[in-house]
């Protein structure tokens, strides 16, 4: 079992749409069903996927934080939960990616899963490979006002 994501992996959508999510990203460690996720939309051109607890707990995160009756807090919320699926591991480790999740994140056939310690990012692998900068390392100025946060 694992407790945080780490590391990249690159897989082909089948004819079905279906993707198989990385072996190692399966064996989540969760008290419930292991194999059952919340796909939705990133901060950019890709998907989250998060294990269905990690969904949980950051929907309920934002609860606390956020107020029904703030009309940008509502509308953050909403459009955070409308464009979410709950998707279930088939019986090879394949999910399917809907047709809109798909669009919005541009994936025609190669997709690059990235691990984000409690969620998964999707990419459109062509996508990903002209938006990750190869030159960046950690300790880059790039960087440099991370450190406000005092890491």
């Amino acid at each position: 079992m694992i407790t945080s994501f780490n590391g990249n992996s690159e897989h082909k959508l089948d004819s079905k749409n279906r993707v198989c999510i990385p072996a190692d990203f399966r064996k989540w460690d969760s008290e419930g069903d292991s194999q059952t996720f919340v796909i939705t939309k990133g901060l950019g051109n890709f998907l989250y996927l998060y294990p269905e607890p990690e969904w949980e707990t950051m929907i309920n995160d934002l609860m606390s934080k956020l107020s029904l009756h703030k009309p940008k807090h509502a509308t953050y919320l909403r459009t955070i939960t409308s464009q979410a699926e709950t998707v279930k591991c088939d019986s090879n480790g394949r999910i399917t990616i809907p047709k809109y999740l798909r669009q919005f994140a541009k994936i025609k056939k190669d997709v690059t899963f990235i691990g984000m310690v409690n969620r998964i990012e999707l990419w459109d692998s062509e996508l990903y490979a002209e938006h990750q900068p190869s030159h960046l390392s950690p300790g880059d100025d790039y960087f440099s006002d991370i450190d406000e946060i005092n890491i």
